[in-house]
C-alpha cells in the first residue's frame, strides 16, 4: 500500500500545477474512477497518465473538452472498461482488507477515547476497559456502510449535482438498511462484554498511530 499512497500524493500535489477550470476536471475524473472496481494500483496508474495528459494540453495551449470531448462520464467508462477484466484480483481483496482494518483501528481508538477517558476521570484510577464485541461490531459496520455508501453515490455522481429527488431517495434508502443495525446495536450492547487490560489497549492504540506518522513521514520524504 505504501506505493500507492505515494502515487497518491504524488498526483495530488502535481495536479496543483493545473489551471482552476482543468483542475475542476481533473478532480471529478478522479472522484468516479476511485469508486470503480478497479485495483488501486490500475486506478492510479490511470490517474496519474490522465494528469499528466492533462498538464501536456494545457503547457500546448489546448482545451481537454477538446481531446476527450465534453461527456467526461462516457470517457471515463470507456477508459474504466478498457482497464477491467473479469479475473480475480488478489489487490482488490487486500485493498478492502486494507480499508476494514485501519477502519477497525480508527473506530477502536476513537471508542476507547469517548467510552474510557470518561471512566477514568470520574473514578480517578485506572480501572479495566469493558468493550462491548456485539456493539462494537454492529457499531463498526454501521460506519462502514456509511461511508462506503455516501462515497460511492457522490463519486458516481461527480460529473453532475445530484437532484433533491434523488438525494432523499437516496439518504431514505440508506436510513431504511441502517435501522436495524442500529436498533440491534441499541439492544445487544450489554451482551459479550469482555474485560481488556487498559495498559495494552493503549500500547495497541500507541504503536498503529505511530507506525501511520511514520509510514507518512516516509512518504512525504519519498516525493
Amino acid at each position: 500500500m505504501n506505493e500507492v499512497d505515494k502515487m497518491i500524493r504524488e498526483n495530488y500535489e502535481n495536479s496543483k500545477k493545473l489551471n482552476e477550470y482543468n483542475n475542476k476536471i481533473y478532480g471529478d475524473i478522479v472522484c468516479y474512477i476511485r469508486v470503480s472496481s478497479l485495483p488501486s494500483t490500475k486506478m492510479e496508474e490511470i490517474i496519474s497518465d490522465l494528469l499528466e495528459m492533462f498538464l501536456r494540453y494545457e503547457k500546448e495551449g489546448k482545451s481537454i473538452d477538446d481531446i476527450i470531448g465534453s461527456d467526461y462520464k462516457a470517457y471515463c467508462d470507456s477508459i474504466i472498461t478498457a482497464a477491467l477484466d473479469n479475473r480475480f484480483h488478489v489487490e482488490k481483496l487486500t485493498d478492502v482488507l486494507y480499508i476494514i482494518i485501519n477502519g477497525l483501528f480508527v473506530i477502536f481508538s476513537i471508542n476507547f477515547l469517548i467510552d474510557y477517558l470518561p471512566k477514568l476521570m470520574e473514578y480517578r484510577k485506572i480501572i479495566s476497559y469493558q468493550l462491548s464485541l456485539l456493539s462494537f461490531f454492529m457499531n463498526s459496520t454501521l460506519i462502514f456502510i456509511s461511508v462506503f455508501a455516501i462515497f460511492r453515490f457522490f463519486g458516481k455522481n461527480a460529473f453532475e449535482k445530484p437532484s433533491k429527488k434523488s438525494l432523499f431517495l437516496f439518504f431514505f434508502a440508506l436510513m431504511i438498511l441502517l435501522f436495524p443495525l442500529a436498533f440491534f446495536k441499541v439492544i445487544l450492547k450489554n451482551y459479550f462484554v469482555i474485560s481488556i487490560n487498559p495498559y495494552a489497549v493503549i500500547t495497541i492504540i500507541i504503536i498503529y498511530w505511530l507506525y501511520k506518522l511514520i509510514t507518512k513521514i516516509r512518504n512525504k520524504a519519498a516525493i
